[in-house]
């Protein structure tokens, strides 16, 4: 993805151009008025709309729906210069809590190395 481009005019909105064909037109929010109507605003956001979250009229955040994908590695597969990945990876497990004592850290260190000598 090439540079964000940032251009704001006087009317209260702000435009964010994060590469092609991806050009937001962000409404102006203020925080105050962001956190007495944050539910109304997320379900705009939802709806496809864009804030520029501002703290006494100057920009301190951008709140943007999810864009399904990953429009950087898309570019990149159609481009040739990636490859989609060949097996499904799930969510990364979380590490134990240190301390649990549930958990026996020898045995799983005894299994990790065994998968690894075969």
């Amino acid at each position: 993805m090439g540079e964000k481009k940032l251009a704001q005019d006087m009317r209260g909105y702000t435009e964010l151009e994060l590469g092609q064909p991806y050009v937001l037109r962000l409404e102006h929010i203020g925080v105050r008025e962001l956190n007495q109507n944050t539910s109304a605003a997320l379900q705009r956001v939802r709806d496809g709309h864009a804030y520029t979250v501002t703290d006494r009229g100057v920009p301190i955040a951008h709140l943007i729906p999810v864009q399904p994908g990953d429009p950087v590695l898309d570019q990149l597969v159609s481009t040739g210069r990636a490859r989609p990945p060949q097996i499904p990876q799930g969510p990364v497990p979380m590490p134990p809590v240190l301390g649990d004592s549930d958990v026996d850290s020898a045995a799983a260190l005894a299994a990790d190395r065994e998968d690894e000598r075969w």
